[in-house]
């Protein structure tokens, strides 16, 4: 699987006073290794690099719902000293002044979501931050059109929350 598909789902500006900064949220297909997230991350860098930055970070997703919802594979960061807060201390592409860091590690496949898990968290927060319903009903309303329980849909909350947890112990794998 060495041509893993990818995609850059969004860009998101968030530059500072002195310091033009981006994120890349990137959706991966299939089972990405870290050494894969690694090649995938430098591309996506490269391709940063035609709009000059201070910082940028690749944050990889498994699935596109997850996305902006923290990330679920790993993140990258390449800055000053790899450090996203130091994207300040040196000129706007001034590449050879940074480094990459990062937050990967091999997943165990056999806890992933589902795709349809990965659908119904999506639902969920989109009507949670809709606003309109109140927070104790949203397992209950999102429940009710998937022929579950309040509980079922609370545990697949909880395990995406594990799921994106779990790349934590795995920060700074080289």
């Amino acid at each position: 699987m060495d041509n893993l598909n990818y995609e850059i789902i969004s860009l998101k500006d968030i530059s500072i006073a002195g310091a033009k900064r981006y994120v890349y949220n990137v959706w991966v297909s299939g089972q990405p290794t870290v050494s894969q997230l690694k090649d995938i991350a430098n591309k996506v860098i490269e391709k940063a690099k035609r709009k000059p930055f201070n910082a940028v970070s690749v944050a990889f997703y498994d699935y596109p719902e997850y996305v902006t919802h923290g990330y679920t594979l790993g993140q990258v960061v390449f800055a000053p000293n790899g450090k996203w807060e130091e994207a300040n201390n040196v000129k706007t592409a001034e590449y050879k002044k940074m480094s990459c860091s990062y937050i990967l590690k091999e997943k165990d496949w056999s806890k992933q979501p589902t795709k349809e898990e990965a659908n119904i968290f999506l639902e969920y927060k989109n009507l949670y931050y809709k606003g309109t319903v109140h927070e104790t009903e949203v397992s209950h309303i999102i429940a009710q059109k998937h022929k579950t329980t309040a509980g079922q849909i609370n545990s697949i909350m909880l395990k995406k929350v594990f799921w994106q947890g779990d790349i934590k112990e795995g920060h700074n794998a080289n």
